[in-house]
């Protein structure tokens, strides 16, 4: 797995000289590009060899890049690296699925829309040698386990595997969402935090990170899936 530098790229006593931000993978007849969330399409030497690398090869699949700027010192330039995202259909919930999917502590640090995808950046705790399961979910319509009825209801779902808590890692996680993004409705996302409180998050359909300040690609991170 790469490892990427820490949020903005930066040189001791100047301003920030690049910037991490969060971009789709797009495969058109074997030709590889990833369209960023707010810069746009953009595609450097070898990125084919660089994302099978990383095995972010596939259509679809949700990557943060870090990037130098370009001489205009604002455009996406000579990449620094390429970090792989959790990328995973929502899931519809049924009660078969209800073990494995797991309810397991955890926190959400932000969520947001963009790029036609849920955006996640989430905490949890784990003991950095066990793998944990990452989902978004959602119930059949009419189900008793929806507590709004003004929009699309998901919920962020954990399952730790009976993990230990040694140490707190934060990640993102990105869903691909099948709803007017242009509309001014709102979905709601429901999760399990670590006071074991249930909290659910409104979120307009509209909404985006405003900048790439808020992606930070350093974080400490587990093995996910």
């Amino acid at each position: 797995m790469s490892v990427l530098c820490s949020c903005d790229a930066y040189i001791a006593g100047k301003d920030p000289v690049g910037a991490n931000e969060l971009g789709t993978v797009r495969v058109n007849d074997g030709n590889y590009t990833i369209v960023l969330d707010q810069s746009g399409e953009y595609s450097f030497k070898n990125m084919d060899n660089e994302l099978y690398r990383i095995g972010a090869e596939k259509d679809g699949q949700r990557v943060i890049v870090t990037y130098y700027f370009a001489d205009d010192g604002r455009h996406p330039g000579k990449p620094i690296d390429i970090y792989k995202v959790l990328t995973k259909d929502v899931f519809t919930m049924s009660e078969a699925a209800e073990d494995s999917i797991g309810n397991d502590r955890i926190d959400v640090i932000n969520a947001w829309i963009a790029g036609g995808y849920l955006n996640v950046k989430f905490g949890y705790y784990g003991s950095g040698l066990r793998s944990h399961f990452i989902n978004m979910v959602s119930y059949p319509d009419g189900n008793e386990n929806i507590p709004v009825s003004a929009g699309p209801y998901f919920e962020f779902r954990h399952n730790d595997f009976n993990d230990g808590w040694s140490y707190w890692f934060e990640d993102y996680a990105s869903f691909p969402l099948d709803i007017d993004v242009n509309s001014d409705d709102r979905i709601y996302i429901g999760y399990n935090n670590y006071y074991g409180q249930k909290q659910i998050i409104e979120l307009a359909l509209d909404s985006s990170e405003p900048d790439n300040s808020g992606i930070v690609a350093g974080v400490q991170r587990a093995k996910l899936q």
